[in-house]
């Protein structure tokens, strides 16, 4: 019995330890929280699911834009192009959600310089992924503050929403919002591409009006 004891105190604190960086790394935070999040969605299905690369990866969903933690199940990540974003839209069907929120392409301009055609072939080829029963919601790409890039996004975002509305998606432009003449604002972005906790602000207050209606 008293062996018993010790293996059993001994796991515990095995457990523990194993949570520690966890704890003290948000990334790590993150990561094994939507994973726990992924694995429950499969037997309750949320009302949201997420797709993106790491734009989408790094927001604060459940704080503003649903409570409920078992509401929403984020299959971003970081890196990823259309083509590879297109692969989370699909395996999105097995959660059943009732909405797919989707941003893709910033890493396809600013790592890998596509075209606007390949963009535009690549986003129809995302959008065929999803289901008719769901509510689609598309945000275009954000402004970066590097001008070099503006008039590639400004034309892969018309390419987008020609698609967009070919699938019947609805569109968010946050650009009017969180730019000024094709740049990203400072008070909008913590290193040039990626969003501030206001600009993720702004994105989740335009997705609720999209989901509210």
């Amino acid at each position: 019995m008293k062996i018993a004891r010790v293996s059993v105190a001994g796991a515990l604190i095995v457990c523990l330890l194993a949570l520690v960086p966890v704890v003290y790394s948000k990334p790590l935070r993150q990561h094994y929280v939507q994973t726990v999040q992924r694995y429950i969605a499969y037997m309750v299905p949320p009302l949201i699911v997420l797709a993106g690369d790491s734009l989408t990866a790094e927001g604060f969903w459940h704080q503003d834009l649903v409570k409920n933690p078992l509401a929403l199940v984020n299959l971003a990540e970081g890196g990823l192009t259309i083509a590879q974003v297109a692969t989370q839209v699909a395996a999105a069907k097995s959660y059943a959600p009732r909405n797919i929120l989707i941003l893709a392409g910033t890493n396809d301009i600013v790592l890998f310089g596509r075209t606007t055609d390949e963009i535009r072939n690549d986003y129809d080829f995302l959008l065929s992924q999803t289901e008719r029963e769901w509510n689609v919601v598309v945000t275009l790409i954000p402004y970066t503050s590097y001008p070099k890039y503006s008039e590639s996004i400004s034309n892969a975002n018309a390419a987008i929403t020609e698609v967009a509305i070919e699938h019947g998606a609805e569109i968010v432009d946050l650009n009017s919002a969180i730019s000024d003449d094709r740049v990203l604002l400072p008070a909008y972005t913590t290193d040039g591409v990626h969003l501030s906790r206001f600009g993720y602000r702004i994105w989740a207050d335009e997705l609720r009006i999209r989901l509210s209606r």
